[in-house]
């Protein structure tokens, strides 16, 4: 085994709702420096080093773990079920990124194109980070929520 700079997105899930949904979470990160897609991929020895890391008290999911129902609550005291999405290889110099989810909803569009054709589109959130950093010494502590200089 190598070891390797594991970069990882912490999140949690609620279900607001009157009813169960299902949950299908997808994840990737992209890269506008190097214009490049990471799909979340499953770094299993890394999870519980993330878990001491974060909380140790708190059990966090792979996106493959986190997938099923998520029941209804509306109890203030219900601290949701927590995820961990994980990516390694990310390109160094990447300044600007971009966390792209689906399957949070199940919400989707049909569009008809001029040739006839349709096209099939998903709900995805986007949310945007950057990195001031460099290359060489890559440090968590600097990567940011947003976008310098825009509106998020």
């Amino acid at each position: 085994m190598a070891r390797k700079l594991v970069w990882y997105m912490v999140y949690r899930i609620r279900n607001k709702d009157e009813k169960a949904r299902r949950l299908i979470p997808h994840f990737v990160l992209y890269s506008y420096d190097a214009k490049k897609y990471y799909p979340d991929r499953l770094i299993p020895v890394a999870v519980p080093m993330i878990v001491r890391r974060e909380d140790a008290r708190r059990k966090l999911l792979n996106s493959v773990e986190i997938e099923g129902m998520i029941q209804p609550s509306d109890d203030p005291l219900d601290d949701g079920t927590w995820g961990v999405a994980t990516w390694e290889d990310i390109e160094p110099g990447t300044d600007r990124f971009s966390v792209f989810v689906r399957g949070l909803s199940s919400a989707y569009r049909w569009e008809d194109e001029p040739d006839g054709s349709r096209r099939f589109f998903r709900k995805t959130l986007m949310l945007n980070f950057w990195r001031p950093g460099d290359r060489f010494d890559e440090q968590e502590g600097e990567i940011r929520y947003g976008a310098p200089g825009e509106v998020d």
